[in-house]
């Protein structure tokens, strides 16, 4: 269990820490840029290069996307990494129930859709390991970047 709290150093009283979840999303994607790959639940890598292939693509292209998909074979797992990441953005980033999906605000006939989804993320991202030492992300120096959700 994580701790989100520490004493004040003058009236040592508790502060507690609030991470915010939508930030944390930007912390995974920048640590996915820092180790360049990552390993998912299922064995496969999560790869950056992929994000990096494809905007190079976009660059070179502008936007007119003739995607050579041998380029990105093996993509796949970096795929449903992203969806899993986009739906969990839009879930805390929802502001109106007349969204559909995921954006739509979280409300009685909704609920189960969203929890389910919610648990898909968190167990897909409490299994994410590190390439180089197979070291959960979840309880290596990276741990705030998943403690957030």
């Amino acid at each position: 269990m994580n701790v989100t709290h520490f004493k004040h150093p003058i009236f040592e009283e508790p502060v507690v820490v609030f991470i915010d979840p939508r930030h944390a999303l930007k912390l995974f994607r920048n640590c996915l840029a820092e180790y360049s790959s990552m390993v998912d639940d299922e064995d496969n890598l999560i790869q950056w290069r992929y994000f990096v292939k494809l905007n190079n693509l976009q660059e070179q292209e502008k936007l007119h996307l003739d995607l050579q998909l041998t380029e990105f074979a093996g993509c796949a797992p970096t795929i449903r990494a992203t969806r899993l990441i986009n739906d969990i953005f839009d879930i805390l980033n929802t502001r109106s129930i007349k969204q559909f999906k995921f954006k739509q605000a979280l409300h009685e006939g909704n609920k189960e859709y969203v929890f389910k989804k919610l648990d898909e993320c968190f167990e897909y991202i409490s299994k994410l390991r590190e390439c180089k030492n197979g070291q959960f992300l979840i309880n290596g120096r990276k741990k705030t970047v998943l403690s957030g959700f």
